[in-house]
């Protein structure tokens, strides 16, 4: 099944009034903002295409989880998901506010897909912590030899969220 479109935005935009210690002077009020507030809007017809979605929450297995994403089960459907032939080109993982310990996500051990980008990309997300990345159609394909990530902690039963959208 097809999604019809991916909308994604990130954005962080502080207010801050600082005090001038000017009498008669209101107090300015300045934004600082990193990114843009514009959605982009993916879809398979994009630049960077979006054509699949997956999201699970998964609970660790005495500390760790290696998905293969050439066979996964969406969370809320439970329907089969293959994502063989396609990029990553959005990831979304939020560590649960629970979690004793932090939760790492990496490329897996055996066929690791390089899911940030990179051999040594790796985020390690306090409880409660978020990232998400997004690849710009420059990952790789997900394939035989590059299918899993890996998500280890020292809380043995951690959970965290993911979700992927790929094209």
């Amino acid at each position: 099944m097809a999604i019809s479109k991916a909308e994604i935005a990130a954005v962080c935009k502080v207010s801050d009034t600082p005090d001038l210690g000017v009498d008669g002077v209101t107090n300015p009020t300045l934004v600082y903002q990193l990114g843009t507030s514009t959605k982009q809007t993916l879809t398979s017809t994009t630049t960077v295409p979006a054509t699949m979605q997956w999201q699970d929450e998964r609970t660790l297995s005495s500390g760790s989880d290696e998905p293969d994403m050439t066979a996964l089960t969406d969370g809320n459907l439970g329907t089969a998901k293959d994502l063989t032939g396609l990029k990553i080109q959005v990831v979304k993982v939020i560590a649960n506010s629970a979690n004793t310990d932090k939760v790492q996500v990496t490329d897996g051990n055996s066929n690791g897909y390089n899911i940030f980008g990179h051999a040594l990309g790796s985020v390690a997300l306090p409880a409660g912590g978020m990232v998400m990345f997004f690849g710009n159609d420059a990952l790789d394909d997900v394939a035989s030899g590059d299918k899993t990530w890996r998500a280890t902690s020292g809380d043995a039963d951690a959970k965290y969220y993911i979700q992927l959208i790929a094209g």
